[in-house]
């Protein structure tokens, strides 16, 4: 029995298609740490929590999909 059927192979990410994924999941996550930290710092929380969801998340990715 040919088991490639039940075990396809590992699609790689095109560049573009990583950039792609990077910017979105940095958006969602900018935008959750800029609803939890607007309680704690008011609108400088929105700021501060938007910039450091999408940095976090860019450099998680980065070393996720990338290796490195």
């Amino acid at each position: 029995m040919d088991m490639s059927v039940f075990m396809p192979e590992r699609s790689e990410f095109e560049e573009w298609q990583a950039g792609v994924l990077m910017t979105i999941g940095a958006i969602l996550v900018g935008a959750i740490f800029a609803m939890i930290f607007v309680r704690v710092f008011g609108t400088f929380g929105v700021y501060l929590g938007f910039a450091g969801g999408v940095v976090a998340t860019f450099l998680f990715l980065s070393f996720v999909l990338y290796g490195r």
